[in-house]
């Protein structure tokens, strides 16, 4: 709100009073002689403007990825919670999880003989492979790196996307999805604690990309190591689920705890010679 404020106007000085004034203005200049007396004024002081400083801006703090916030914070609470069962058969995990090589079949695949099928084209195939690998890479920091290579020869891992899936067996089980493993036991003292060989992905077809995503990033959990699946919904092991693919804490948990946890690495360091035998395991998984 703006103020008027009346102009201030002096007062008139009655006459008596003039005279005085003006009789005592000459006496004081008569005490310096004849000189002529300087007029002092007292000069208007201009008040000086208030300037607030632009503060410097203070850059960001580079943010820690989620994923290594998350590893350091359960690291104290061996990785809890998650979902590894107290006494679990075997633990399963890559000797090298920075460089698991992956191969993708170009076209839609019976496994049992091979046969191929036009329901996925192998660019659709590629992409939902990288998008699932996408979710695992991203969430953990990069603490799992596949590498895709060009034969199935050179794979650790190779994902097929299927009419029908297919067991160890030759059955056809009801689910959308499949993981075979072979895997070893490096120290012959322990066979609890394995490395794996290989892994085999089937992904069941029909569906739409997102849902198939959704299962090969399911798969590929198993292929990296997690035995088991989930009893909580919200996760994307649970044996089934919906889009979007969705890895939690508890998801990161379960993986840093079979990859870092002294729990699982501490009977790792007795390495056997000679012959290795391979043991075979598999997980089916359904659909809602």
């Amino acid at each position: 709100m703006l103020l008027y404020r009346k102009p201030f106007l002096p007062l008139p000085i009655p006459a008596r009073f003039f005279s005085a004034v003006v009789a005592t203005t000459l006496l004081l200049s008569g005490c310096g002689g004849d000189s002529t007396p300087s007029v002092s004024s007292t000069p208007v002081v201009t008040p000086t403007p208030t300037v607030t400083p632009t503060p410097t801006p203070t850059p960001a703090p580079t943010p820690t990825p989620v994923a290594t916030v998350a590893r350091e914070r359960s690291e104290t609470a061996n990785y809890q919670p998650n979902y590894v069962p107290p006494t679990p058969d075997v633990y399963l995990r890559w000797k090298d999880n920075k460089n698991i090589r992956v191969f993708v079949e170009p076209v839609v695949n019976n496994v049992s003989d091979g046969s191929a099928s036009n329901s996925l084209d192998s660019g659709a195939a590629r992409r939902i492979t990288e998008n699932a690998i996408a979710a695992w890479q991203q969430n953990t920091d990069n603490d799992f790196r596949f590498v895709f290579v060009g034969s199935r020869a050179e794979a650790q891992v190779s994902i097929y996307f299927v009419d029908e899936l297919r067991n160890l067996s030759g059955n056809t089980p009801p689910g959308v999805g499949i993981t075979d493993w072979t895997y070893t036991f490096p120290n012959a003292n322990d066979l609890q604690r394995a490395e794996l060989a290989t892994a085999k992905v089937q992904v069941k077809t029909g569906r739409s990309e997102a849902e198939l995503v959704d299962t090969t990033a399911h798969e590929l959990g198993h292929a990296i190591g997690i035995s088991d699946h989930s009893g909580d919904e919200n996760d994307i092991m649970y044996t089934t689920s919906v889009p979007p693919a969705t890895i939690t804490q508890r998801d990161l948990n379960t993986t840093f705890f079979l990859y870092y946890s002294p729990t699982v690495i501490g009977g790792r360091s007795v390495k056997t010679g000679g012959n290795t035998l391979v043991h075979c395991g598999e997980i089916t998984c359904g659909a809602k």
